[in-house]
Parts: structure tokens; C-alpha cells; sequence
């Protein structure tokens, strides 16, 4: 680092100490580091920012336990703001670091602090590998539901379908949150294996997570899929009704039986499709009288 740089990193200007640290952020750079770290705590939220950037660019995994630091140290800054975009930054900077920075974050994912475990459980995601994936699917019982959220969008990121068991254990968690968050992720995996564990989320005791377990079917699609969500327009509450058989009218399936076929006649409009059907098609049509279209509430009745 020549004299100039260095004389920058010091100067009254924000912004002449912002680009001093951007300047630093060069592959391998290591001698840099010591230059960087008191900028960690610079007053200037996007000095902060531009230093942590600089440290994942060099990526050395010595640095990690500064940007485990630097995200403590965001909490401090009044911008909140600005506090979230360093935090951005430190979660950035240690997956560039990669692999080697898997220990370090690891060994924080029991700090007190929430929002240095969300950072590292963010990190973790990015970085990915056995080690990270085995810390993420111990976060998901954290006793915060933010925690359990990151962690198990984290897990999604870091495994793809891979995830599904480990996600699947969170539908039976307590708090209905973290049931709605597992359900709405397991309908972004593309797993259809994951259909059938959402069978018992259409009749969770709490709304958001039956309406989220609804939309996941739909995501997934697939003849199980249809099944449920006909299962839904016939036997489930006000809400479930109205989701599933939006969802069905939604994508492609072939009807198995009388039953689905009544079903599926009714949430396309085929009224008279429908009513040929007989007693297959009441529950179906009983759940349509809700409808916020009232040419749809004429026709089923």
C-alpha cells in the first residue's frame, strides 16, 4: 500500500476514505488487512461497507473474525439503514472468503445477538458444503423465528431439494410463522417428494399456514398436488377452499375420478359440467357461493 492510500484512510472526507478502502480490495492482498480494520469502526457507515467488501475481495479467511466483528459493531450505527447494508456487506464478504470462513461463522451461530447469527446463517447459505449445511439445519430450533426464517431460506439456498427433510421438520414447529415460512419454501424447491408431507399443513390450526401449504401445492404441481388441493376445495375451511381452488384453476392436471372431475369442472365454470356430476360436485360448488365474482356465486347456485 503506497503512502497516498494510506494518508486517504485517514483524511476527514467520507467519501476520500471510502474509495481508500475500495482501492485496497485486491485478490490475495493480505498486507491490506491491518490498513482496513480500523475502518470497521469508521463513523461512516459506507466507509464501513467499503472496507468489509475490500476484505471478502482479498479473502482471506484471517479476516473473517473481523467481519464477524464489523457486524456486531453495525448495531452502534444509528442509520439503521446503513446498519443493514454493512451487515449486506459482511454476509457478501465472508462467502467470497468461502469455505475456509465456514469455522468461524460456525462458532458464532450461539451468539446472543440475533442479527449476527441472521448474518452468519446468510453467509452459511452462500458458501454452502457439508459443514455449513449441518450448522444451518441446527438453526432452524433457534428460539427466535427470525433465526429459524433465515435459516431455513439459508438451507434452501445452500442444499436445493436436498433440504426437504430437514425443512419438512419445521412444519411441526410451535410457532405458526416458522410452519407458514417452511411451507411457502418448500413450494420453491421443485421437489414434488415434498407434497405429500404438505398434506397435514392444509389443516394447520392457523390460517397463513394452510393458505401457504395451499400455494406450495400449487407451485409443485403434479397429480398428488391436484389431489390435495381438490381434498382442500371439498373438505377445507372458507379460506383453504377459495386458495385451493384458485390454485387448481392455475396450472395443468387431469382429473382421476368423479370427484375431481366435479371439481375440476366447477373451477373452471363449467356449471352444467358440474351439476351432471351430482353429489360429487356440492362441496365443490358449496365452496364456490364465496366467490368474489358474482356471476361465479349464480352459477354454482
Amino acid at each position: 500500500m503506497g503512502l497516498f492510500t494510506s494518508f486517504q484512510l485517514k483524511s476527514r472526507d467520507a467519501a476520500t476514505r471510502r474509495r481508500a478502502a475500495s482501492s485496497l480490495g485486491v485478490r490475495g492482498r493480505t498486507a491490506a488487512i491491518p490498513s482496513l480494520q480500523p475502518l470497521l469502526d469508521d463513523a461512516d457507515w459506507g466507509v464501513r461497507a467499503a472496507a468489509v467488501s475490500s476484505l471478502g475481495l482479498i479473502g482471506d479467511a484471517s479476516a473473517a473474525p473481523l467481519l464477524v466483528e464489523a457486524v456486531k459493531g453495525a448495531d452502534a450505527l444509528a442509520d439503521h439503514d446503513g446498519a443493514a447494508a454493512v451487515r449486506a456487506a459482511v454476509v457478501e464478504a465472508l462467502g467470497r472468503i468461502g469455505a475456509p470462513a465456514v469455522p468461524v461463522i460456525a462458532g458464532v451461530l450461539r451468539d446472543r445477538h440475533a442479527k449476527l447469527r441472521e448474518a452468519a446463517i446468510a453467509a452459511l447459505g452462500a458458501i454452502g458444503g457439508p459443514e455449513a449445511v449441518a450448522a444451518l439445519g441446527e438453526m432452524i430450533h433457534d428460539d427466535r423465528s427470525s433465526v429459524r426464517q433465515a435459516a431455513i431460506s439459508a438451507l434452501a439456498r445452500a442444499s436445493g431439494a436436498r433440504a426437504v427433510p430437514v425443512v419438512t421438520r419445521a412444519l411441526s414447529h410451535k410457532d405458526p410463522t416458522t410452519r407458514k415460512h417452511a411451507a411457502e419454501t418448500l413450494g420453491t424447491l421443485g421437489d414434488r417428494a415434498a407434497v405429500s408431507t404438505l398434506g397435514a399443513a392444509l389443516s394447520d390450526t392457523d390460517r397463513t399456514v394452510r393458505v401457504a401449504a395451499v400455494a406450495a401445492c400449487a407451485s409443485l404441481g403434479g397429480p398428488e398436488a391436484a389431489s390435495l388441493l381438490v381434498a382442500g376445495v371439498n373438505a377445507g375451511d372458507r379460506d383453504v377452499k377459495a386458495a385451493a381452488a384458485a390454485a387448481l384453476k392455475s396450472f395443468e392436471w387431469t382429473p382421476g375420478n368423479p370427484a375431481e372431475r366435479a371439481v375440476h369442472a366447477v373451477v373452471h365454470g363449467r356449471f352444467d359440467d358440474a351439476a351432471a356430476a351430482g353429489v360429487d360436485a356440492i362441496e365443490a360448488l358449496a365452496g364456490m357461493l364465496a366467490d368474489r365474482d358474482p356471476a361465479t356465486r349464480r352459477g354454482a347456485l
